[in-house]
């Protein structure tokens, strides 16, 4: 889910459903993400070559993400884009 931090999105989904366990859902969430949910990903073709060629000419990369530090940076390291 991309948007606000991750209590009020899931707290506006679970609502739909009359549920308030936020927090628990919250957990499990992060639980899978960190065992393996992170990984469920794919690279856009073209991305890896692109971002090479930038490098190669000299410029400097950087990376925006709301994800936490410990989360974002073996994502990156995984798909080869650190």
């Amino acid at each position: 889910m991309i948007g606000p931090p991750m209590e009020q999105t899931v707290g506006a989904v679970l609502a739909r459903w009359g549920d308030t366990r936020v927090a628990e859902a919250v957990l499990a969430y992060r639980r899978h993400s960190a065992e393996t949910g992170m990984y469920d990903n794919a690279v856009y073709p073209g991305i890896p070559a692109a971002l090479a060629d930038l490098v190669a000419q000299g410029w400097t990369l950087y990376v925006a993400s709301a994800k936490r530090t410990r989360f974002a940076r073996p994502i990156l390291e995984h798909f080869g884009l650190a």
